[in-house]
C-alpha cells in the first residue's frame, strides 16, 4: 500500500534533479526563517515556503541553504517513517484480537468449568443433607 507513496516520491526526486544549487527555492531548517509576504507568514517542514518573486531576493541569502533535494529527502524519511508506524499499528491491531479471542476462550472454559464444580460441591451438599436428615 505504501509503495505508492515511495514511487511518487521517488519520481518527484527524479523530475527535480535538474535543480540547481542556486535556485530560487532554496530555504533553511537552520534557522526557521519566517518570509512574511503580504501580511501573511508561510511556513514549510523545513522551516520557510516562498510564494512569490518578491521573496526571491531573500532566496540568494547565505542563510538559505538548505535545497529542494534535502526538503524531499526529509519528506520521503517522514514518509517512510509513518509507513512503518502504520504497519506497527496494523500488526498490534491484529494481535489485539487475537488475544481478544484468547480471552474470550479462557473465560467461557473457566465459566464451563466454574459451573461444573458448583454442581458437584452442590449435589455433594445435597448428599449430606439427606443423610445427616434422620
Amino acid at each position: 500500500m505504501f509503495s505508492v507513496f515511495r514511487r511518487r516520491t521517488a519520481s518527484a526526486s527524479r523530475s527535480d534533479s535538474n535543480v540547481k544549487e542556486n535556485s530560487p527555492s532554496k530555504i533553511t531548517n537552520e534557522h526557521k526563517i519566517n518570509i512574511e509576504n503580504n501580511g501573511i507568514k508561510h511556513r514549510t517542514l523545513s522551516g520557510v515556503s516562498l510564494t512569490s518573486s518578491s521573496s526571491s531576493s531573500l532566496v540568494t541569502s547565505p542563510l538559505l541553504n538548505i535545497t529542494r533535494q534535502q526538503e524531499k529527502q526529509e519528506l520521503q524519511t517522514l514518509n517512510d517513517r509513518l509507513a512503518v508506524i502504520i504497519d506497527t499499528v496494523r500488526r498490534l491491531e491484529q494481535d489485539n484480537e487475537k488475544l481478544r479471542t484468547i480471552v474470550k476462550t479462557n473465560t467461557q472454559s473457566f465459566e464451563i468449568e466454574t459451573s461444573k464444580v458448583k454442581t458437584l460441591y452442590e449435589n455433594e451438599l445435597d448428599d449430606d443433607d439427606v443423610n445427616d436428615t434422620p
